[in-house]
């Protein structure tokens, strides 16, 4: 079963300084400002991406880390509109409706895939899925050559006792430093923000991100 509103509410929740939670952006320079620098540097493409992905389609960093080029694509390339988050990739287990609709984050992942093609990074060998490998992450470390980011096991105490998820140090780091970048110092992979700012945000705002 497929929750659909869970995004919403973890994206507008309000956020309260001092309860050990990430910053939550409450303007729409805020994003302007992460989308800019995150686009700084040889990987900029690919972390303006990410960031769409946490702010437009309201997911966790370590739900963007272990997306697959299939999650979000169709078999003829093009990118679907309403994909479905696997409870495998969640810490809460529950899969769960997210959305790729807003003009700039469409074209922020559509300039990441074609960086993939150009670099031949982890191609299909039948041209499907827009000419990657449809099982490969979507996004890619850049270490010694492309491959996928390491994941590891996290324990963590709930009032029912200890459960495990995976997460991404590598990607949380990364946003961490981005983040600080773009002056939100107690910001994170975490932060939150009002959905409607990644709709309304107009071309020559996101010109100085891409």
């Amino acid at each position: 079963m497929v929750t659909k509103n869970r995004p919403v509410k973890r994206l507008t929740k309000a956020y309260i300084a001092g309860e050990g939670k990430a910053q939550a952006l409450d303007t729409p320079s805020q994003l302007t400002n992460i989308l800019w620098r995150a686009y700084r540097g040889n990987l900029g493409d690919r972390n303006v991406a990410i960031v769409w992905m946490l702010f437009g389609a309201g997911m966790r960093i370590n739900e963007v880390a272990q997306l697959k080029v299939k999650d979000v694509c169709w078999p003829n390339g093009s990118l679907k509109k309403t994909f479905v988050i696997p409870a495998s990739y969640t810490k809460t287990n529950k899969s769960r409706a997210a959305y790729i609709v807003a003009r700039q984050h469409r074209e922020a992942l559509d300039i990441w895939i074609q960086q993939r093609i150009d670099e031949r990074a982890i191609l299909s060998d039948d041209g499907s899925y827009g000419g990657l490998r449809a099982d490969s992450p979507l996004f890619l470390s850049k270490k010694g050559g492309w491959r996928k980011f390491a994941m590891n096991v996290k324990k963590y105490q709930t009032k029912n006792g200890e459960k495990e998820t995976m997460v991404c140090s590598s990607l949380e780091n990364l946003m961490r430093d981005i983040f600080k970048g773009a002056g939100i110092e107690a910001g994170s992979s975490h932060s939150k923000c009002i959905p409607v700012y990644c709709y309304t945000l107009s071309e020559s705002t996101f010109a100085l991100a891409a």
